[in-house]
């Protein structure tokens, strides 16, 4: 190459945007789960609904005028090269994808304690 050195600390807005996209997925399958007590149709079901969202907004990519279709998908908020290519601008960007996230993440585990909290759990199998 050129000689260039990047630096490893360009990456941390990118890492901390994959933590949020996590603790979301984590919170997501958590609720599922609280609504089920079959392992293998939750995980099939929260499946399901990301290979959704990641076309919805491979769609939206595709074409500027399904540019609104976005909203459909929770994976918007991941946008892990925005901030690589953004440097100057990496941290604002990510605490807002990242917000995003992690405030969708954290209404979701409530909701699924609300679940928990009024469900009966029958005996294992």
């Amino acid at each position: 190459g050129d000689g260039t050195v990047l630096a490893p600390q360009i990456f941390l807005p990118t890492a901390v945007n994959l933590f949020g996209l996590a603790f979301f997925l984590a919170a997501y399958t958590t609720l599922l789960s609280s609504f089920d007590r079959y392992r293998a149709r939750t995980i099939g079901l929260s499946m399901g609904v990301y290979v959704v969202s990641l076309i919805v907004k491979l769609v939206a990519r595709m074409a500027p005028e399904l540019d609104w279709r976005k909203c459909g998908s929770f994976l918007t908020a991941f946008e892990p090269q925005l901030f690589v290519n953004e440097p100057e601008q990496a941290w604002t960007l990510a605490m807002q994808y990242t917000g995003v996230l992690l405030g969708l993440g954290a209404l979701l585990y409530v909701a699924a304690g609300a679940v928990f909290s009024k469900r009966d759990l029958p005996a294992p199998l």
